[in-house]
């Protein structure tokens, strides 16, 4: 199947957001071996905010290629705050990915503008970089 068409498919399975879809996608994005797919059903899954698909998406995060992690990361912001704040300290130290990452779009934002640092410091108000240890801290005493 053409990537656009999986794509239309995988959207179209999280719009109608029933457990059945949501536990389809979830097993495809761990059975996906096609890091382009991949990148669509982890695209896919976030919006449906169901607790199932939290897990995968933070499996997903954790991966070393670049592309599915960021489209983990961009699901995961669909989430409360208090679910996914753990996960983006997890993350904050992968910046440099992001910095050296190409713009979005020819004139569009940098990566590093969507990196876990910058999200923890948008949502709390707090301001630790990429320092993670700080950033654990300050979640403990949270």
């Amino acid at each position: 199947m053409h990537v656009s068409c999986f794509q239309n498919a995988m959207h179209f399975l999280a719009e109608v957001d029933t457990k059945e879809s949501v536990t389809f996608l979830a097993a495809k994005a761990k059975t996906e071996d096609d890091l382009e797919r991949l990148e669509c059903v982890v695209r896919s899954i976030g919006p449906t905010k169901h607790a199932d698909v939290l897990a995968v998406l933070t499996e997903m995060a954790d991966r070393k290629e670049f592309r599915i992690h960021v489209a983990a990361m961009g699901s995961l912001r669909e989430f409360p705050r208090q679910a996914v704040i753990p996960i983006f300290i997890r993350h904050v130290d992968r910046a440099d990915e992001y910095a050296a990452a190409p713009p979005i779009t020819e004139c569009g934002p940098r990566w590093i503008e969507f990196a876990p640092h910058n999200a923890l410091r948008k949502w709390t108000g707090a301001d630790f970089g990429e320092n993670k240890s700080k950033w654990k801290e300050w979640w403990e005493n949270e």
